[in-house]
């Protein structure tokens, strides 16, 4: 899927759909953040905190993240209400984990899938932006991925530093690494579905 999308001749409707599962994917992503820290020691939650200042867009709540893909999808006229839920299997089964995690009392659930979803953002959103350009699509509408470029990079080493303060023993390292190979498993799990939703599109429309 992301070769289609990145680097092949992806339609109008192959990026609407894509773009419908990101915005179940990011919506709720703050409330994550907020679940997380609640269970992080007050030494250290200082480092959610700053990522959860960013998320909801600083001092100025028109900048919130979800707000911000808000507009990327009014330009291309899908859904984008808070309680827009995916009917797919795999991203509840995926969604429902995420959330899981963040609210474990074992910080390395959470924090393992907080790792995963912050390191991998700034290449994916910089391939996005890149298609949305190529699609002609305005500059404010694009801003949720310019800002994901780069501001995850730095979240992505804070998040990193946060693991190494607080998952030291080889048990919390175990459930930080069985973690991490779920999320991942259900995430590929989730993307395999909403390419075959692709191609099942393409079948529909070559008939």
């Amino acid at each position: 899927m992301s070769a289609h999308l990145f680097h092949g001749d992806p339609s109008l409707a192959d990026l609407k759909i894509y773009l419908r599962h990101h915005w179940h994917r990011s919506r709720l992503f703050y409330r994550e953040l907020t679940e997380l820290a609640l269970s992080c020691p007050l030494r250290h939650a200082s480092v959610l905190h700053r990522n959860l200042y960013d998320e909801t867009g600083g001092e100025d709540g028109s900048q919130a993240h979800p707000v911000l893909l808000q507009r990327l999808l009014r330009h291309f006229d899908l859904p984008h209400g808070f309680d827009d839920r995916p009917e797919l299997p795999e991203a509840q089964a995926y969604l429902n984990n995420r959330i899981r995690c963040a609210r474990h009392p074992d910080l390395a659930w959470g924090l393992a899938v907080l790792f995963s979803l912050e390191a991998g953002t700034p290449a994916t959103h910089g391939n996005i932006h890149a298609l949305l350009q190529r699609f002609d699509v305005p500059e404010h509408a694009r801003e949720f991925h310019r800002i994901h470029m780069s501001a995850d990079v730095e979240h992505a080493r804070e998040t990193a530093e946060l693991i190494g303060a607080v998952v030291q023993s080889p048990a919390d390292q175990a459930i930080l690494f069985a973690s991490l190979r779920y999320h991942r498993a259900l995430g590929q799990r989730y993307f395999d579905a909403i390419w075959r939703e692709m191609q099942a599109t393409h079948d529909h429309r070559d008939r």
